[in-house]
């Protein structure tokens, strides 16, 4: 679709930047050899299987790239992420038809859910009354009207996207993934053109991969990695042993919790576009049961008339939103193997899982970051 348009012209530069020169190549190559010595067996077949795949084989049945121009309204490109059930799209400058880069939900949460405008100066959102938020909406609905190219770059990943190519190889996308990025851009040739690679087809296209995979060492490695016990991945319950579990009580705003979310999605401190929800009566500050998961996604599709609906409590918020009560929570315990936890989070279409005790308490999270992560050692 964009083999003959600007937009696919205007990426030139970003594969120039993102190939690698002939000396870097051999550095990496020799970088690998010697690594590769050093391995054990198991780390050598993981590896092996690894570099038999490429970018290219992941998206090569990725549908087209649905785009923005830079003067599409924010509420606009909210309607578009939630009518094809994205996460986030590129922005096409309207006048030079270039790529300027993504937006994402995460952007938008941010600038709906944490604008000085919800407070007076010094002020706590938690102290918001409805008629304040009513005042509020006048300059919100004006707010959702302005470009989508206003808000870009407001978070991290916004800031500093990643580009791949198809020949890349997948350890690539492992290791961009692991270091906090939740998507890439991938440059194809022919009439393919662009499109997003995401966390999720990459594991998808892992498991896939194992059904099919005839008997070997590099299978058994691989199934070997698949039967670890969360508890024995390192990232998996760092957030825990550094106290950095954020969560949010059932009885708090829809507003609170995505402010909440906001304010720690940062790599270093919450890698996750979602926050636990928590029964009340389990106290605040982590700890208790896990009853819904708010995600920035939950402001897709939001307008400006209904924006008031986020002063609701969070259950409901999402009731109103998806037309259901709680919905079924993807949680695993420490016990759970890497495997069975990965394919919870494929099969309950979600990006993490949340680790519970025996007694259904949050203890931490399992993420499709921690799953990156863990396969980037071995490649």
């Amino acid at each position: 679709v964009f083999a003959d348009t600007p937009f696919l012209t205007s990426c030139d530069h970003l594969r120039r930047r993102y190939a690698p020169s002939k000396s870097k190549k051999q550095k990496a190559t020799n970088t690998a050899a010697t690594k590769t010595r050093a391995m054990g067996s198991h780390q050598r077949n993981l590896q092996k299987l690894f570099t038999r795949f490429t970018v290219g084989d992941v998206v090569k049945e990725k549908k087209v790239l649905h785009t923005v121009v830079s003067t599409t309204s924010i509420q606009d490109t909210m309607k578009l992420l939630e009518k094809h059930k994205i996460q986030s799209v590129p922005v096409i400058h309207e006048g030079t038809n270039k790529f300027m880069g993504i937006v994402s939900i995460s952007d938008i949460a941010l600038s709906v859910a944490f604008r000085p405008c919800y407070t007076r100066e010094g002020e706590d959102v938690h102290h918001l009354t409805k008629k304040e938020m009513e005042e509020i909406l006048k300059s919100k609905g004006e707010k959702l009207a302005k470009p989508i190219a206003d808000i870009m770059g407001l978070t991290e990943e916004g800031k500093y996207f990643c580009v791949l190519g198809e020949p890349d190889p997948i350890g690539r996308a492992f290791h961009n993934f692991s270091e906090g990025a939740h998507r890439a851009l991938v440059l194809r040739k022919g009439d393919a053109g662009p499109c997003m690679l995401s966390q999720t087809d990459v594991a998808r296209f892992l498991l896939d991969k194992l059904k099919s995979e005839p008997a070997s060492h590099a299978k058994a490695s691989v199934e070997k990695l698949m039967n670890t016990k969360i508890s024995e991945v390192p990232r998996a319950n760092s957030d825990l042993s550094k106290g950095k579990i954020v969560s949010v009580n059932a009885s708090e705003a829809a507003l609170v919790g995505f402010r909440k979310l906001v304010q720690y999605h940062f790599p270093n401190e919450w890698n996750l576009a979602a926050i636990p929800v928590v029964s009340d009566d389990d106290g605040k500050g982590g700890g208790g049961k896990v009853v819904e998961t708010l995600s920035s996604s939950d402001l897709r599709g939001l307008e400006a008339e209904v924006i008031m609906k986020l002063m609701k409590p969070i259950p409901e918020y999402l009731e109103e939103l998806h037309g259901t009560k709680a919905r079924k929570q993807v949680t695993v315990q420490g016990t759970t193997t890497f495997g069975e936890a990965l394919r919870k989070i494929m099969d309950g279409d979600v990006h993490r899982a949340w680790v519970v005790n025996k007694d259904d308490r949050l203890e931490g999270v399992f993420s499709l970051s921690d799953v990156m992560s863990e396969m980037a050692k071995h490649v």
